[in-house]
């Protein structure tokens, strides 16, 4: 067993991260938050908001530290971010209810299958779906007692087929998780190529995917390729749009996203995780 303590020097609260709704495999028992790094099973403790515990049978050292760090962002600048995005009452509220949420850095596949699965869908359902996949055709790996599944490759996923996704209770996603491991698998998208071109050219070409609208293209951008002036409109932000900016309610996604990267630019997708958190707990409290 290795285990490493990371002082972040700045606030990451995993809880509220990984509750967010931005990923979907891991869990909690006792005071240990087990999920999937890289292929690889850690488990993670908050020892305080600035530090955490972290462990793994197959990552040590640097290795550990750099994949954790990587994940959660820890390379980001939180505290200048904070003050960027902190235009009013609203997040301001946000940020002191939910401070040291944190935007994720997760692998691009695992997070466009789990937002293709989100069509429709609730976070205990995604989790339920994103879990299945994982062990029907994932790796298995240990950790202490515990064990999880590496996610499956664009290739396991595509050699599975339609018809036995189904079978895995994905329903009508079934389809368009089949079409995505083809594309992928085909080369007609290497995501991790999408780093590098623009949030515009990126998220046109995720939307060429059967099944990828523009909210799920929009997570995808936000949550695993760099592109955090990304703006996904669910339910809940164009609650606290309407709510809490009088924007109209007739409004369109693209004109509402629009709206929220012209009031918070280069780090709207922060402001948007954060409206999102707290219009959603503000609601189901």
């Amino acid at each position: 067993m290795n285990s490493i303590k990371i002082a972040a020097r700045q606030p990451i609260d995993i809880e509220q991260t990984l509750q967010s709704g931005q990923v979907f495999r891991w869990n909690k028992i006792g005071e240990w938050y087990y999920l999937v790094i890289n292929h690889n099973l850690v488990s993670i403790k908050q020892e305080s908001l600035e530090d955490i515990l972290v462990r793994s049978e197959t990552l040590s050292g640097l290795d550990l530290e750099t994949a954790v760090n990587d994940y959660f962002r820890l390379d980001d600048d939180i505290e200048y971010i904070y003050k960027s995005i902190c235009t009013d009452k609203h997040i301001r509220s946000a940020i002191q209810s939910y401070r040291g949420l944190r935007i994720v850095r997760q692998d691009p596949w695992e997070c466009l299958v789990s937002f293709i699965c989100s069509a429709n869908s609730n976070i205990p359902r995604i989790s339920s779906n994103m879990t299945n996949l994982a062990a029907a055709y994932g790796n298995k790996l240990h950790l202490d007692e515990h064990s999880n599944y590496s996610f499956p490759s664009p290739h396991q996923i595509f050699q599975a087929g339609e018809q036995q996704l189904r079978e895995l209770k994905l329903g009508f996603r079934a389809r368009y998780v089949a079409a995505a491991a083809k594309f992928v698998l085909y080369g007609e998208c290497d995501l991790d190529s999408l780093k590098k071109l623009s949030y515009e050219e990126s998220k046109q070409t995720l939307t060429l995917i059967s099944g990828v609208g523009q909210k799920v293209a929009d997570c995808v951008l936000l949550f695993s390729l760099e592109k955090l002036q990304a703006c996904p409109v669910d339910r809940w932000v164009r609650r606290a749009m309407e709510g809490w900016y009088s924007i109209e309610p007739n409004l369109s996604y693209e004109e509402i996203s629009s709206w929220a990267i012209n009031r918070w630019g280069p780090f709207t997708g922060y402001a948007q995780q954060y409206l999102f958190q707290q219009k959603r707990l503000e609601v189901s409290n």
